[in-house]
């Protein structure tokens, strides 16, 4: 699927493994990966027996977003036995297929779990269900109390949606208490992995008014994208924005605080920086959020007058080292003729100067872009980016 195509991840593809090789899985997917020319990006760990793993072709225009299960669990319920499963599986076209019976059982557990069912959700349940209906029926028989099957099969066999809407909000699926607890152990290592390894990240755009950060932004958000959702801050962590419109911020050098003010200015930021990132940001990369922001304290270091400060530069840096730094910069700029053409809020020396700045800012995570392109073309150079990196700390992580 083309990555421009939407700006979700399309629909996952359910594979059931045997044990032993849901065990080896890592090593399968990078023999699979080598031979068909894709990078690993990102994996959600759903449980001790499911994970999510999302691939993407080395020219950045496809991925496969694979969901592997070992033993199928729900909330509690665990759907039959692996090697059951695979004994009564059926070859088609050179693949391992699970009976229609089994499909249907699985798929309508994982829904009702999930509280309700789509139109498009349904048609698929009637597929399975019409394939063998005596099989579903005797299979659903073993996980839904006697007392609901009645409307259900009602429902299936009149394929009348509302009223299958209606069957199976009634039903209250019965849970084996070491599954329960199974599943309970499993949730908890898995937030405890995401804590030690999120899988979210933050990145910020830093650039001059003018070099279009907020069209860059909007363009990166239409393109398909490994994360669950994604969150914009203006700034600060202090709280997400549900604006890309670039404010403007006229540097106001005639206004400067005292020192004395600047100071007690710095040790909020400090303040303000570390604990806002601790409430509003980690726990938005722990629930895989692509995480914005739309300029940064680093701002005070290109343009101190902006924020009214007076006093040492080194202080700034000092605070700099001891706050938390998104995961990837990307520093747009261009020739300061160009910037002062799209936007002339700034005059050309003070766009020269931010300009400079911006530039020499270095390090490991720090991408300089010239956004003399357009904005297709440095979208792409910021999503190949993006890519590259997940890329990278998959390879670290496992």
């Amino acid at each position: 699927m083309d990555f421009e195509d939407s700006n979700e991840l399309s629909s996952d593809n359910d594979l059931l493994l045997r044990k032993s090789d849901f065990c080896n899985i890592n090593n399968l997917i990078n023999l699979f990966c080598q031979e068909s020319n894709m990078s690993r990006i990102q994996e959600y760990r759903h449980s001790f027996f499911a994970t999510n793993i999302i691939l993407i072709s080395r020219d950045y225009k496809s991925f496969l977003n694979l969901d592997f299960y070992c033993d199928l669990y729900y909330n509690g319920i665990k759907f039959e036995n692996n090697e059951i499963l695979f004994r009564d599986s059926v070859d088609f076209r050179g693949r391992t297929n699970l009976l229609p019976k089994y499909d249907f059982a699985q798929y309508l557990i994982k829904k009702i779990n999930k509280g309700g069912l789509s139109k498009s959700s349904f048609e698929k349940v009637l597929r399975f269900y019409n394939l063998d209906i005596t099989g579903c029926q005797t299979v659903i028989k073993n996980y839904i109390p006697h007392n609901n099957l009645l409307n259900l099969f009602n429902s299936l066999d009149s394929q009348n949606f509302i009223k299958f809407q209606s069957s199976i909000l009634e039903i209250e699926l019965p849970k084996n208490k070491f599954s329960v607890k199974l599943f309970t152990i499993s949730n908890f290592f898995r937030f405890f992995s995401r804590i030690l390894n999120p899988t979210g990240l933050s990145i910020c755009f830093l650039g001059p008014d003018g070099s279009g950060k907020s069209s860059i932004i909007s363009n990166l958000l239409s393109k398909q994208l490994p994360f669950r959702r994604h969150d914009y801050f203006h700034l600060t962590p202090l709280k997400p924005s549900n604006s890309l419109v670039e404010k403007p911020n006229i540097p106001s050098r005639n206004n400067e605080y005292p020192f004395i003010i600047s100071f007690i200015k710095l040790i909020y930021y400090f303040f303000m920086y570390n604990i806002s990132w601790l409430i509003n940001i980690y726990p938005k990369k722990i629930q895989s959020s692509l995480v914005i922001f739309d300029r940064y304290y680093d701002d005070l270091l290109i343009d101190p007058a902006r924020f009214r400060y007076k006093g040492s530069v080194k202080i700034i840096q000092f605070v700099k080292r001891i706050i938390p730094s998104p995961d990837i910069y990307f520093i747009l700029t261009t020739s300061p003729d160009i910037i002062f053409k799209r936007k002339q809020e700034l005059s050309k020396k003070e766009i020269l100067y931010q300009v400079n700045k911006y530039q020499k800012m270095k390090n490991n995570n720090v991408i300089q872009i010239d956004v003399n392109k357009s904005i297709e073309d440095i979208t792409l150079k910021v999503y190949h980016e993006i890519i590259s990196y997940m890329s990278v700390r998959q390879k670290k992580e496992v």
